[in-house]
């Protein structure tokens, strides 16, 4: 059961993040993915800061979202790349309470390209490797 919360928050910021992205693009117009709270909670806001979508932070509750740097939040450009300017939210670690749990980790590179992998795959030619 913490396996299933813990891939089912992490794909809800995945899910997030390509809306952000997707919005982006769909609007001509910068949109910001920022997570909300230490869980798997998420807001996606359009630049007049006017709210598309959000999950809420107790939604996924025993888990723990932390970011590899001091950013919580990334902005999109109308192309779909990253607003590079400053420091932008490049890495997620996910983790459970529940000790024995599977980690997730999301990338989010300046290209616009996000990715979901597991660090405790350690095959060389899985592509759930980080």
């Amino acid at each position: 059961v913490s396996n299933y919360r813990l891939r089912s928050g992490a794909e809800s910021i995945l899910n997030g993040l390509n809306l952000a992205r997707a919005e982006a693009v769909r609007r001509n117009s910068q949109v910001s993915f920022a997570l909300t709270g230490t869980s798997s909670g998420w807001t996606v806001s359009d630049s007049a800061g006017a709210v598309i979508q959000s999950r809420a932070d107790s939604d996924t509750g025993g888990l723990n979202a932390a970011s590899s740097n001091s950013a919580t939040s990334v902005t999109f450009l109308p192309t779909g790349l990253v607003n590079a300017t400053g420091t932008w939210l490049t890495q997620i670690n996910l983790s459970s309470a529940t000790s024995g749990t599977d980690t997730r980790r999301i990338d989010v590179f300046g290209g616009g390209l996000i990715r979901m992998c597991d660090p405790a795959v350690a095959a060389a030619n899985d592509p759930r490797r980080c």
